[in-house]
């Protein structure tokens, strides 16, 4: 009896570990700006008005991917920039399909949930905040990959980027 109890309480903090987080920020907003949305009004500033329609997130997808390969150089800070959010999330797709597949659906509609999430705002942009820090991603290429060799390959190659990422955060490359 016990232990049941032990697995209900585990699931219930988990399904509301993010709406406690989510509420913490927006009371935060409503505190320091009178708004508990404000995250959602001050998109709008940028021209990045975030829409729940399908269409339009595919829409976005489309025009970011042309705005990406009409760069005009490979040697600055805007493509760096986008790759990182274009690779990020062709990632997560990937890992949350994997996800879906070969282990559990409750763990990959979370993860392609973090692919959705900054589509909302109408724009890629901080895709790796979102997805880097991803637990389930680290847990599920654990389990699946049995070879020690190639997971040392890939801890190196995530602290590596990590780390890179770290840095360019640190020299305002992102807000937040």
């Amino acid at each position: 009896r016990a232990r049941t109890d032990g697995a209900i309480w585990q699931k219930i903090m988990v399904a509301i570990s993010p709406l406690a987080g989510l509420a913490t920020y927006m009371i935060y907003l409503k505190i320091r700006f009178g708004n508990f949305l404000q995250f959602a009004v001050s998109q709008a500033r940028w021209d990045r008005n975030g829409s729940l329609n399908p269409i339009d997130i595919i829409n976005r997808l489309v025009v970011y991917t042309k705005e990406f390969a009409q760069l005009p150089s490979v040697f600055n800070a805007e493509f760096v920039s986008r790759l990182f959010d274009v690779s990020f999330f062709v990632f997560i797709i990937i890992m949350g399909v994997w996800m879906w597949r070969a282990w559990r659906k409750d763990f990959a509609l979370w993860t392609l949930s973090l692919a959705v999430l900054p589509l909302l705002s109408g724009t890629l942009l901080s895709m790796p905040r979102y997805v880097f820090p991803s637990p389930f991603v680290a847990i599920f290429l654990a389990r699946q990959i049995k070879n020690e060799s190639v997971r040392l390959s890939i801890f190196a190659c995530f602290m590596a980027l990590w780390t890179l990422l770290l840095i360019l955060f640190s020299n305002g490359y992102w807000v937040g």
